[in-house]
């Protein structure tokens, strides 16, 4: 098992041991406040070694291992990133659009009926020639983000802007662990 694991090892690039290595360490400082924080970091380490080894020359990951899901601010940068990730044939790709503007209007409970619908109502009024018909715009969005499983990664694409750091910020409450 050792020298599997060696050979593992050695496949790395330096990058990616980097990156091993940086969360290693952030889960460790973070869980050295909880209670169960021993149990967390073997937990996190057992993963790791598991991981490595699936990368070893012979061993390829499962499809479950390929899953991933992007998401991005917009509907035409959501088709865009559909696009890019067209051509790599590798992974399964999904991607979610987060499809309103979050940098005008009302944040409060966005992530319940009450609140989509407050928003919605203030739009309407706001923006007389706006018409949504059918779900609230981001409903879907919410839900499609709620759904992910908590052992496939995620990638959030964002820039500067008000519009996509607003979203960074509601998707991250959405993911986080209630």
């Amino acid at each position: 098992m050792y020298d599997n694991f060696v050979e593992a090892l050695d496949q790395l690039t330096e990058r990616e041991a980097k990156r091993l290595l940086l969360r290693l360490y952030t889960e460790t400082a973070a869980a050295g406040d909880m209670p169960d924080g021993e149990k967390r970091v073997i937990s996190l380490l057992n993963h790791m070694f598991s991981d490595i080894q699936q990368l070893q020359t012979g061993q390829p990951l499962t499809q479950q291992d390929l899953n991933q899901v992007h998401i991005v601010c917009g509907e035409s940068a959501a088709g865009s990133l559909r696009v890019a990730l067209s051509g790599l044939e590798v992974r399964q790709k999904r991607v979610i659009a987060l499809s309103s503007d979050l940098s005008i209007g009302p944040l409060s409970h966005l992530d319940d009926q009450s609140g989509m619908a407050e928003r919605e109502a203030w739009i309407q009024e706001t923006f007389t020639e706006f018409s949504e018909e059918g779900e609230h715009p981001i409903s879907e969005s919410v839900k499609a983000i709620r759904a992910i499983p908590d052992h496939i990664p995620i990638i959030i694409w964002t820039s500067d802007n008000a519009c996509e750091q607003t979203g960074l910020c509601f998707i991250l409450h959405l993911l986080r662990n209630p």
